[in-house]
């Protein structure tokens, strides 16, 4: 465990995650409201739960290691916008046993500009 920062597999986007999370949700056992945080500056409930590492897996460009995993939610109290997902444990074989992912989501309705990269 290097505790550093590593890039997503070809192929996947944080992106891919946020889009499944109802999907996740539906398979997900022992969902409880596990209090309320702060997430970006918005007040939160915290959603946790148990998921099989099949589920999450092809969402993570991984195969799956067989184990279950915490997947948790935050969600904004006041407009129930989803603020951060977050899994915890190896979906993966050979994975440490306190791998996390986490994909936080702010700025909304914020103009954002995107530069192209440079030709040549």
């Amino acid at each position: 465990m290097t505790r550093k920062w590593q890039p997503f597999p070809l192929g996947t986007t944080p992106a891919v995650l946020v889009r499944s999370v109802p999907s996740v949700l539906r398979r997900t056992t022992g969902l409880k409201n596990d209090g309320t945080e702060s997430v970006g500056g918005a007040d939160t409930y915290k959603v946790t739960g148990q998921v099989a590492a099949s589920v999450v897996a092809p969402l993570l460009g991984v195969s799956a290691s067989g184990k279950t995993v915490s997947f948790t939610i935050w969600v904004g109290q006041k407009d129930s916008i989803l603020r951060r997902a977050r899994v915890d444990g190896p979906v993966a074989p050979k994975e440490p046993s306190d791998i996390a992912r986490t994909v936080e989501l702010s700025k909304f309705n914020e103009a954002v500009t995107i530069a192209p990269p440079a030709t040549g």
